[in-house]
């Protein structure tokens, strides 16, 4: 009896100095090294590639697809050995949850836990610890310095990347009237200058350089330009403000606002698809049916509008 009370009492003492729950602090800074990376690498998918998936298909669905993806990698990050990357940086991870009395140790004094199954995992980062039976266990010591630099490096992919790509967003370029001219010409459109008309005169004569009207089997549209940004940007905002009050009921409508582009499109299934886009101090109107939509966005797309 005497031997097993010892052996119980070296056991507890390897518990005491080589198997310790993980520090709340060591836990939410893990969190916060795996958010800041979400976040880093949802800016960049939806700034690189789900935006020009949008202004070409025009569905807001496809923002929820970067978010969905993400958000699944966010619950299951503790799947890789049970640790994600900001449970590593930290020397903690996830296991099965043990008590003293079943503990096995190794000739190291190492406790050996168990990796929880991936669906463990999953009800772990859904709910808590006690309900999956999980726990969050340090099972390596990390220096300051160590642990620092990739703190550093997932709050600069976090916070600095957003940023640096907010503030790097590619301008689009506007046309002049002789490009959208001979391109709309080149795909079969029918182009007519109507600031020559003397009915828009006193328009022109406003502010307005070029009002442009093209039009094919499938579409009309309009493309002005204006002496200066401001001109443009206040044409678009009437125009976004006019297509809200007068598509109601049944309608859909999206909207993108960029560093030198605003697009408002308006649908209203089965009827009509209506785009306003502004470059710079170009403006382009279109209108059509709303099975032509493809049509629509190709053309635009090929404008950069």
């Amino acid at each position: 009896m005497k031997h097993s009370h010892t052996t119980a009492m070296s056991n507890d003492e390897k518990y005491e100095t080589k198997l310790s729950i993980a520090s709340f602090r060591a836990r939410l800074g893990a969190l916060i090294v795996d958010f800041m990376i979400v976040i880093g690498f949802m800016t960049l998918f939806v700034h690189t590639l789900f935006l020009q998936i949008f202004i070409l298909t025009n569905r807001l669905i496809v923002f929820a697809i970067p978010v969905v993806i993400l958000f699944v990698c966010f619950i299951l990050r503790d799947c890789v050995k049970g640790q994600s990357l900001g449970k590593f940086v930290f020397g903690i991870a996830v296991r099965k949850r043990v008590n003293l009395s079943n503990i096995v140790f190794s000739e190291s004094g190492n406790a050996r836990l168990e990796i929880p199954s991936v669906g463990r995992i999953f009800l772990k980062n859904i709910s808590w610890n006690g309900f999956a039976g999980t726990e969050v266990y340090r099972i390596q010591r990390r220096g300051k310095f160590v642990v620092l630099v990739p703190i550093l490096a997932s709050i600069g992919t976090g916070i600095l990347l957003p940023m640096v790509l907010v503030f790097l967003m590619p301008t689009r370029l506007s046309l002049s009237a002789e490009e959208f001219t001979f391109r709309m010409e080149r795909v079969g459109f029918e182009v007519m200058d109507l600031s020559l008309e003397s009915e828009v005169q006193d328009i022109v004569d406003g502010g307005v350089i070029w009002i442009l009207h093209a039009e094919s089997s499938q579409m009309e549209m309009e493309f002005w330009g204006f002496s200066t940004v401001g001109d443009a940007q206040r044409k678009f905002f009437a125009n976004s403000q006019r297509l809200d009050r007068n598509l109601v009921g049944g309608a859909s409508h999206s909207r993108i606002n960029m560093s030198n582009f605003n697009r408002h499109t308006a649908r209203r299934s089965g009827r009509c698809y209506t785009v306003i886009s502004r470059v710079d101090n170009t403006y382009i109107f279109v209108s059509s049916r709303e099975e032509n939509r493809k049509a629509v966005n190709h053309i635009l797309s090929e404008l950069g509008y």
